[in-house]
């Protein structure tokens, strides 16, 4: 039997309910670790097939979360194209499962972002991936650093991007999280980064009174 066929024969066995909860940490190795023999094609209609069994509604919620489990360990070894195609597939169809794999959306939203920010720069899209991670309407409780340096991260990207209204909006979330206990080294990043977003204002009020004085003088 190749290694398609295995994949879609135990597959089948999942999808169908057998084996046992505990034995479904282990069945997700093994499919991850057919999907990883698989061509780049294969490993996406695979992955796609995988997903469709493990994140329907009615399979078991705590099974689901294993599976899920080895995919996000799996996917990070994926070419970066597949990664791109494959992690937006996955968080679609965890998205009105939310509250029930708040640590897997995490972890793959994560990913996409270093992804988009560091394989193709792309850093609007890779702050608005990350700015969809529930920091603080899920069920979940994140650490102050954990929100911390994601509110950073999305604001220095929107800052690369010259998006200083959206930058702005992060860099005061940054600042009101804050405290006696924040590390200076990130104190500085913050410093530095509300600096740029004066400076933006400082310019564009220069602009508008010159544009403004321009048209006066023309009127």
């Amino acid at each position: 039997m190749d290694s398609q066929a295995l994949f879609n024969d135990l597959l089948g066995q999942i999808s169908t309910g057998q084996g046992t909860f505990r034995e479904s940490g282990e069945q997700g190795k093994v499919l991850m670790d057919i999907v990883r023999q698989l061509p780049e094609q294969q490993q996406l209609a695979s992955l796609r097939a995988y997903l469709d069994v493990i994140l329907r509604e009615t399979f078991n919620i705590v099974a689901a979360r294993q599976y899920c489990n080895e995919f996000c360990q799996t996917v990070v070894l994926l070419s970066p194209g597949l990664q791109k195609e494959i992690i937006p597939y996955a968080l679609d169809k965890i998205q009105s499962r939310t509250i029930s794999f708040e640590e897997q959306i995490f972890a793959l939203r994560m990913r996409l972002a270093d992804e988009l920010q560091n394989g193709d720069q792309d850093w609007i899209q890779a702050a608005k991936v990350l700015s969809l991670i529930p920091l603080d309407s899920g069920q979940k409780q994140y650490a102050k650093g954990v929100k911390l340096d994601i509110y950073m991260r999305i604001g220095q990207l929107y800052l690369e991007a010259e998006e200083y209204i959206e930058a702005e909006n992060f860099i005061q979330r940054v600042g009101m999280l804050m405290d006696s206990e924040t590390p200076e080294d990130f104190r500085i990043r913050h410093s530095a980064s509300f600096a740029r977003i004066q400076d933006f204002r400082r310019k564009y009020i220069e602009a508008s009174q010159v544009s403004r004085a321009f048209r006066i003088s023309r009127g």
